[in-house]
């Protein structure tokens, strides 16, 4: 009896297109793709795709970079049923758009078609998302985190009026209001003054621009579909769908992602204080706990408002594992910026107990800062000598630190990440650069007499230790340089022959 040949089922098709999707070559994948997309679509086919084949075939479009078929493929879903799209869906098509738009910054394209470039994908992003409002609003899909914060991230691509509308995006989605009034309105020109000037002089220019025939820049990478962009309408609140069950409001849940974007935003826009609103907001009404990247944005934007005890605050909030050397280089170039500050020395202290308590091996960048802070800092005391003997202060709480690098010279050998010559000479660049600013800080004390004269003598004792020892390890440098120069000269000889182009005239044996 003759066996019937087995048709593939829609879960074949799937594991077909997940297997392609992991193929090195995804340009040659992609073809092989859609030749099995288009059988199914064909009219005799016993398998149609569905919401799960039109995501994989969309994955594979992105990986290969092909946005023209990504978009043909999102075409051809359906308004209902089993080929309609979900929130993956869209998350896919809009990754894809931010993942072109940050080929184009990259791209050796002039620095005006690379803003056509990226304009024209936060344009078709701002489209496809009107697609989502318009589903989520109809009860015909639901919105997440993941996809409200891709469409944040292709916004960070674009300009300001787009890093404005993100907060506008959190509103809409998550029922956040915004904590900071729409850029362009007069709310917002009041809590920001330099911004009136700008805006008179930018439509001043282009009222000059269109008398004289010329089309104004931002004209020419947009389109017809760019309208009301910057207005941020294509984000206004909209009443959440409810669900039937128990009646409760569509919202996606704010999260970790989210409040990373919000930063990001409010980072880019010079905004602390709605930064400090959504951290709060977050933290304390949604109890989302920070993670690491979340932290470290906040602490960028204390950094740029010299916000140096609100830094402390947010550093005692930071759990062991978050913390690292980037970390602590933020707090301390945050106590360097807010050296006006009389506590900005007792902050920056404060810092460099959390860091030798929380690394292993102090950062040599931030111990720099420290001294930075302790010589430019005012002093809380306001007695004669107080600006001396705070720099001494930090001179003295730096000492364990200098010796705990200096020890770990001596076992560059040993430690996994000083094996290879190159680390070995570049932690010995960095500290021979500290030891130097301490030299510095020393010379500072006596030039200036910040100190009593009597003390002279045994500073100059201290300055020349460090003076002896940056000389021994100049040379020490110096040897290690021309050992790793003659390591390489001599692996290089050691090379086969088939690697080495023999010079004309000159015999293979000679």
């Amino acid at each position: 009896m003759k066996k019937r040949a087995q048709v593939p089922d829609a879960y074949t098709y799937t594991i077909l297109f997940r297997g392609c999707a992991e193929h090195k070559d995804s340009s040659n994948a992609l073809a092989k793709v859609m030749d099995i997309y288009h059988g199914m679509l064909a009219e005799k086919s016993p398998v149609k795709p569905n919401t799960i084949h039109m995501n994989c075939v969309l994955k594979m479009c992105s990986r290969a970079g092909n946005i023209d078929a990504l978009f043909g493929v999102a075409a051809q879903f359906a308004r209902h049923g089993l080929a309609a799209p979900n929130n993956l869906s869209f998350t896919i098509m809009l990754n894809a758009l931010r993942q072109e738009a940050v080929v184009a910054t990259r791209g050796s394209f002039t620095p005006m078609e690379k803003r056509a470039r990226v304009r024209e994908c936060i344009t078709r992003s701002r489209d496809v998302w009107t697609d989502v409002v318009d589903r989520w609003r109809k009860g015909d899909m639901w919105v997440d985190e993941e996809l409200v914060s891709t469409m944040g991230r292709l916004l960070l691509n674009g300009q300001e009026d787009d890093w404005d509308d993100i907060f506008s995006l959190v509103e809409q989605t998550m029922n956040i209001p915004r904590q900071v009034p729409k850029l362009g309105t007069q709310d917002r020109a009041r809590i920001e003054p330099a911004q009136q000037s700008q805006e008179l002089e930018a439509a001043q220019t282009s009222k000059k621009v269109q008398a004289e025939g010329e089309t104004p820049e931002h004209v020419l990478y947009s389109n017809t579909h760019d309208s009301a962009v910057s207005s941020g309408e294509k984000f206004e609140v909209i009443k959440a769908p409810v669900t039937k069950e128990d009646g409760i409001a569509m919202y996606a849940k704010p999260g970790q992602n989210s409040l990373s974007l919000l930063l990001k935003a409010a980072l880019q826009l010079n905004l602390k204080a709605p930064a400090t609103a959504y951290w709060n907001i977050f933290t304390k009404t949604y109890l989302v706990q920070p993670d690491g990247e979340n932290f470290h944005s906040y602490l960028r934007i204390l950094r740029v408002f010299r916000a140096s005890t609100e830094m402390l605050e947010i550093l005692s909030q930071m759990s062991s594992q978050d913390m690292e050397v980037k970390t602590f280089r933020l707090a301390m170039s945050t106590c360097a910026r807010d050296k006006r500050n009389p506590n900005a020395f007792s902050n920056a202290g404060k810092v460099l107990d959390l860091m030798t308590k929380n690394l292993p091996r102090p950062d040599i960048q931030a111990l720099e800062q420290y001294l930075e802070v302790a010589l430019d800092s005012p002093a809380r005391a306001k007695t004669q000598n107080a600006q001396g003997e705070q720099i001494l202060r930090a001179l003295e709480r730096l000492n364990p630190s200098f010796l705990n690098l200096k020890a770990a010279m001596q076992f560059t050998g040993t430690a996994p990440e000083f094996k290879t010559p190159q680390a070995q000479l570049e932690l010995i660049e960095n500290i021979i650069r500290l030891a130097s600013s301490m030299i510095r800080a020393f010379d500072h004390l006596m030039n200036k007499a910040l100190v009593p004269r009597e003390m002279f003598g045994d500073l100059t004792r201290q300055r020349s230790k460090i003076s002896a020892f940056i000389t021994r390890y100049q040379h020490m440098k110096s040897d290690m340089a021309k050992s790793a120069s003659r390591s390489r000269q001599s692996t290089d000889s050691e090379r086969p022959r088939s690697e080495h182009t023999a010079s004309p005239g000159i015999s293979s044996g000679s």
